[in-house]
C-alpha cells in the first residue's frame, strides 16, 4: 500500500475524530516506526491510508503557544520516565532545547533563564528523583506483574492512566496523563484498592511552569465506586496537559 504524509496533528482534531483515527492501525512495519501503544506527544494523527511521523522530544515541533507547548512536553516525559521500560533523553531535552543537537556547538544553556525551560529541568529532576525513590518504577520493568493498565481506551477524553508495583507490594504509584488541552475539573479514575492515595507530582505546578495559583489537595480517599473496571475509585482536578502522580 501507498501512504501520505499529513500535516494534520492530533490536537487538531476532535474528540469524535479521535476515537475513529485513535485506533491500531495495520501499516507496513518498513514505512513507518510507530510509538508504543497510546503515546500521543509529537504525533502527526494517522487517517485510514495515511501515517504518521514523530518529532525530536522538543517543543520547536509542536504548535501551539509556548505555555502549551511545555505543558505537553512535561506530560510525554513523564510518560517516558514512568512506563514500563528503560530510559533514555538525550544532551538537551532535559531544559527542552528548542533546536536539535549539534556537535559543532554547546547545547543553548542561555535557555535555563527563561522560566519556562528552568522549570522543564526541575520537571525533569522531580521526575528522576521519584524513579530513583520508588523501587516499584524499576523492579518488576520486565514483569507483567509490574504493570497494570487502569484505562488505555478512553479515546473521547485521551486521558490514560496505569499503575507500577514494588515487588513488597508498597509505595506503589498510580499515573494519570491527560494528552490534551482540555481541563477536567472532576476527573474520575479507578483505583485497584480502597485507601488514601498521596499526590506526590503535579505537572502543572508554578515551579515547573505550571499555571495552578493554588496547592491542590494532596490525600484523597478512594471511595467505593467501581470506575474502570476497578472496584474502587477517586476524583481528581486534572488540569490540561495535566500529568499527575499518585503513592498508595
Amino acid at each position: 500500500a501507498k501512504y501520505e504524509i499529513i500535516g494534520l496533528t492530533y490536537n487538531d482534531i476532535t474528540e469524535e475524530e479521535r476515537v475513529n483515527y485513535d485506533q491500531p492501525i495495520n501499516v507496513d512495519k518498513d514505512t513507518v516506526n510507530l510509538l508504543t501503544d497510546k503515546m500521543l506527544l509529537n504525533r502527526e494523527i494517522a487517517f485510514k491510508n495515511k501515517y504518521f511521523t514523530t518529532g525530536v522530544w522538543g517543543t520547536d515541533k509542536q504548535g501551539g503557544v509556548d505555555v502549551d507547548k511545555f505543558s505537553n512536553l512535561r506530560v510525554g516525559y513523564t510518560y517516558i520516565m514512568c512506563h514500563a521500560g528503560k530510559k533514555l533523553l538525550f544532551m538537551g531535552q532535559d531544559f527542552a532545547q528548542d533546536s536539535e543537537w549539534n556537535e559543532a556547538k554547546e547545547l543553548d544553556w542561555g535557555l535555563l533563564e527563561d522560566e519556562l525551560h528552568s522549570g522543564m529541568q526541575s520537571y525533569v529532576r522531580e521526575l528522576l528523583e521519584i524513579y530513583n525513590k520508588y523501587p516499584c518504577m524499576y523492579e518488576l520493568d520486565n514483569d507483567p506483574k509490574g504493570f497494570k493498565w487502569i484505562n488505555a481506551d478512553d479515546t473521547y477524553k485521551s486521558i490514560y492512566s496505569f499503575v507500577r508495583y514494588g515487588e513488597n507490594g508498597k509505595n506503589n504509584l498510580l499515573f494519570v496523563l491527560n494528552f490534551t488541552p482540555v481541563e477536567r475539573l472532576d476527573y474520575r479514575v479507578g483505583v485497584p484498592v480502597k485507601g488514601k492515595y498521596k499526590l506526590i507530582l503535579d505537572s502543572d505546578e508554578k515551579r515547573f511552569g505550571g499555571n495552578s495559583d493554588k496547592k491542590k489537595q494532596q490525600i484523597y480517599t478512594a471511595k467505593a465506586l467501581e470506575w474502570d473496571n476497578q472496584p474502587y475509585s477517586i476524583g481528581y482536578p486534572l488540569p490540561p496537559y495535566g500529568a499527575a502522580i499518585f503513592q498508595f
